[in-house]
Formats: C-alpha cells, structure tokens, sequence
C-alpha cells in the first residue's frame, strides 16, 4: 500500500535505512498475531478443554519467533509485488502450500522420512508444529523447544534480510 500510495519514497528518502521500514512493519504485524494466539489459545483452552501444557513461557517464545517468520516472509513476498492485491493474493497462495507441505493440512508430512520429510521441514509450519505439539501434549518445557524457537528465528532473521536487501532496489 505504501508503495501505491507513494509513502514508501517518503520514508525510504528519509534517515531511515530500509531493514528500519520492513522491521517497524513486522513488529506492528507480530503484535497483531500474538494477540490472535491469545485469542485463540484462550478460546480452544476454556471453551474446549485445549491443553495448553505447562509452560505459557515456551507457548509464547515459540509464538513470538511463528510470528516473526511469518511477519518477514509476509514482507518479502511484499517487496515481489506490484500492487497490495498481488500480495494479497501472493500471501493466500504461500499460505496454503506452506501449510499443507509444513504438515498443517491433513498429515504431518515432516514426520516422513526422505526428500518429503526434508521438504517440509524447510518451512515455519513444521517448526512451529512440532514445538506447538511437544508443549501441549508431550509436557515440554521452554527449554525444550529452545531449538524450535532458534530455527523459526533464524528464518525471520534471513526472510528480514532479504525482504530489507530486496526493499532497498525496489523504491
């Protein structure tokens, strides 16, 4: 939208290096994720019985680095496009392929040996999954999914990075 309305010139001619635009974005978006996990984990846990495990420290770090992976990728599919409706649109298409190869739609491919394993272990959604899993049904810990949580961070550090490198030729 920025770009379309022309906004994204003004602040990309300002004293603002471009990863400050693309990180000031996704700390705006995590915020509105991590509230709809809120939301959602409240809502699952008191009107359905939800375990949610015995750590809200390992829930909320492993939300917080989703959030962050999911927020750069978000931006970097954005840098790709030429108008908010190609984004939209782009982010839709993104969404559900990473779902269903992460393991979110039907069978939780990264439990599968071989090139379909690895595949889906590529993605946030396997991570994500797999720490979700471990604390509200295996009992772990924060310290548990620390591994987890690194990964899902790493690829929000790099999707950031490209998503700031590709921002900064794109103006």
């Amino acid at each position: 939208i920025e770009r379309e309305q022309g906004s994204l010139r003004r602040l990309l001619a300002g004293p603002v290096r471009p990863w400050q635009i693309v990180a000031g974005k996704i700390i705006a978006y995590m915020l509105v994720i991590c509230l709809q996990a809120v939301v959602m984990f409240a809502v699952g846990h008191l009107a359905f019985g939800m375990p949610l495990g015995h750590s809200l420290l390992g829930l909320a770090l492993l939300t917080v680095s989703l959030s962050l992976a999911s927020t750069a990728l978000g931006a970097l599919i954005a840098t790709f496009s030429r108008s908010s409706r190609q984004a939209d649109g782009a982010g839709m298409i993104f969404s559900f392929i990473l779902a269903a190869v992460g393991g979110c739609i039907g069978y939780p491919l990264y439990t599968m040996e071989g090139p379909i394993g690895f595949v889906s272990r590529l993605t946030p959604h396997a991570h994500a999954l797999m720490g979700y899993t471990a604390l509200m049904t295996e009992g772990a810990t924060a310290a548990d999914v620390l591994p987890r949580v690194g990964i899902l961070l790493g690829m929000g550090a790099l999707l950031l990075v490209l998503a700031s490198t590709r921002l900064r030729y794109e103006a």
